[in-house]
């Protein structure tokens, strides 16, 4: 049990990280397109 949830904090660490790094191409392309 204490597995599990060491496994699924991992799971959901990366799962955020990937958000974040989703978010920042995100915003590094929105910016790049505001750019003169």
């Amino acid at each position: 049990m204490n597995c599990d949830r060491r496994i699924w904090q991992r799971l959901s660490t990366a799962n955020s990280v990937s958000l974040e790094v989703k978010k920042w191409n995100t915003n590094k392309k929105s910016f790049a397109n505001s750019a003169p």
